[in-house]
């Protein structure tokens, strides 16, 4: 694969100084996988951030040059397939996905629902795996890659849960900007999820209506380190089915830590 040359580093830098480029870059890929399924045109993504029309070009033709992003016939630019060999690089370092599989599989088949496990990136969620069950009507709206607002989702809610109460505030706050909604009934939610231990959405703009439930998967130092839900119609999700439904969450949220913990935490003698 290849690396980012020096030369590249610093024709992209030019006239920035110091780390400032490469946040700018950072910036410009995760407004690209925001993005991803549309594309983004040179002047959207320099009005989005901030910039001067020339510099935001010239990061992207650095970014282009070295695959991390494209542009299409239609003069967008999307994400590149560099990101995709880099992924798939990293991930063999993270054993998350592969670890959730079992409890995936296992849940898609016993309640025949979709599930979709994600993690937090920065402000938003990322969708890393998903299971559809046997039910005929499916619901999710969430693909693997699929990156979002965290508060827009179940498993988002419920890791915003597990967070120290003054960055969960900050989180509501930007959250709120980027879905053009309320704080408040933000953080109404995730209070909710804290008080009865597992998150609640309801898409009302669906018909018929779909729900969501997500419970947190904690790692093997008690962080929380991805969300586990299931999408379903809303009346899958309800009374005692509900209950039911939560419980094989949490049990499959534990087993996934345990699971994590065996392969982070050296073992005893």
């Amino acid at each position: 694969m290849k690396m980012v040359s020096a030369a590249t580093i610093a024709r992209i830098a030019a006239p920035a100084p110091g780390t400032q480029v490469l946040r700018r870059a950072h910036d410009m890929l995760r407004l690209l996988a925001l993005h991803a399924r549309e594309g983004m045109r040179l002047s959207d993504i320099a009005s989005t951030l901030s910039l001067e029309p020339p510099t935001a070009h010239r990061i992207l033709q650095g970014l282009v040059q070295e695959r991390m992003a494209v542009q299409d016939v239609d003069k967008r630019y999307n994400l590149g397939p560099a990101l995709y060999e880099l992924g798939m690089t990293a991930g063999a370092s993270y054993p998350l996905r592969d670890v959730v599989q079992t409890s995936v599989e296992h849940l898609a088949k016993t309640t025949g629902d979709t599930l979709v496990v994600t993690v937090r990136s920065g402000l938003d969620s990322v969708c890393i795996e998903r299971r559809t069950g046997a039910f005929p009507i499916q619901t999710s709206m969430v693909a693997i890659g699929t990156r979002r607002p965290l508060a827009s989702g179940a498993g988002g809610l419920a890791i915003m849960a597990c967070l120290d109460k003054d960055e969960s505030r900050w989180l509501v706050e930007q959250n709120a900007l980027q879905l053009k909604c309320s704080a408040a009934d933000i953080a109404a939610r995730i209070e909710d999820a804290r008080r009865i231990g597992y998150a609640i959405n309801t898409y009302r703009h669906t018909t018929p209506p779909i729900s969501a439930l997500g419970v947190p998967i904690m790692g093997a130092f008690g962080q929380c380190v991805a969300g586990l839900a299931i999408v379903a119609l809303s009346m899958r999700l309800s009374g005692k089915r509900r209950t039911e439904v939560v419980e094989l969450l949490r049990n499959e949220a534990v087993a996934v830590s345990r699971r994590l913990a065996q392969q982070v935490l050296p073992k005893a003698i």
